[in-house]
């Protein structure tokens, strides 16, 4: 074989290649949101939302 011969073959190896594992699949839709929740901290003294008041 000759060396352009080569040359082609092991050229068209590597696009097959890079083509079959480059990536470019769907990616999951991302809706911003990791479903978890985030609170934000009651002031020193204050109830939290969630905690029933208490008599004082």
């Amino acid at each position: 074989m000759n060396f352009k011969a080569v040359q082609l073959l092991i050229a068209l190896g590597l696009m097959t290649t890079l083509g079959a594992c480059g990536g470019g699949g769907e990616k999951p839709a991302d809706s911003g949101t990791t479903g978890e929740t985030t609170e934000q901290a009651a002031p020193d003294g204050a109830a939290s939302p969630e905690a029933p008041a208490s008599p004082n």
